[in-house]
């Protein structure tokens, strides 16, 4: 993007001080950030932010002490730098984490049926791809964003892998041996190993599963065809609110925010 300049308005700690799109990005300390009368504004005096898309050249670059702080390694890398040298790995904690998402549109047959959605649920081991994709730096999320948040509901139970009570719902279904493509891209770490995992699972259960795995920045790069797959990976940022991923799939919240968004400014 270009439209962040030395003159973006900001209330945030730091302001933009220097922005060269797709290479960096320059903070500097806002001396009117009101945090500061408080005790509570920020400690450095400046940050450079460095855009290194190539996850490899991201850990050389921290491994090499070109950078003092890398995110958004593969989860096999920061295995791998656990116990380096002058290296210390940080998982984030609730709810400052992302979650994974793997979005079935029931725009679409057959997930317009709920039984082959439940039953895709019920097909994916969750906590395999935690302890295997993220060596055990992720947990088991259920639907909801927010966890980790005082209103997130704790008492909502697990979904448990059940490959044999997936089996039989797509059965009832009459989608037994339905064919279907995941598409997913390198836009969070182990999205792609993830996808991987979750179309073994699902050939397991009988469907025909293949990934469609896209070159980085193209999963969400026409986001309005993204919104059209009928099953595809997503993420979120760390948030209470989500985009609609898949309009047309609640007609009543669709006409609410049209006509919110439609509403003059009082």
């Amino acid at each position: 993007t270009t439209e962040f300049t030395a003159a973006t308005p900001s209330s945030g700690p730091f302001t933009i001080s220097g922005f060269e799109p797709g290479q960096s990005t320059v903070l500097t300390c806002n001396p009117t950030f009101y945090g500061t009368a408080l005790g509570t504004g920020p400690t450095l005096d400046s940050i450079q932010l460095l855009s290194i898309s190539d996850q490899t050249a991201r850990e050389d670059a921290l491994r090499q002490g070109q950078v003092d702080y890398a995110s958004g390694l593969a989860p096999a890398q920061a295995q791998e730098l656990t116990g380096a040298s002058g290296i210390t790995v940080s998982t984030s904690e609730l709810p400052y984490a992302s979650s994974l998402q793997f979005l079935m549109n029931p725009s679409f047959a057959p997930f317009a049926d709920e039984r082959v959605r439940e039953a895709f649920k019920l097909a994916i081991d969750r906590q395999q791809i935690v302890d295997t994709v993220y060596f055990g730096h992720a947990f088991v999320g259920d639907d909801v964003p927010g966890l980790g948040f005082p209103s997130y509901d704790t008492t909502l139970p697990t979904r448990e892998h059940d490959p044999d009570r997936a089996k039989a719902l797509l059965a009832e279904a009459g989608q037994s041996g339905m064919k279907v493509t995941l598409t997913a891209g390198p836009e969070l770490p182990g999205m792609v190993e993830t996808a991987t995992l979750i179309v073994q699972d699902l050939r397991a259960i009988g469907v025909d599963a293949t990934l469609a795995e896209l070159p980085a920045g193209q999963l969400y790069a026409d986001y309005a065809a993204y919104q059209r797959l009928p099953f595809a990976a997503g993420y979120t940022p760390p948030a209470l609110f989500e985009p609609n991923h898949v309009p047309g799939a609640l007609p009543e919240a669709d006409a609410l925010v049209a006509q919110a968004r439609s509403a003059a400014t009082p």
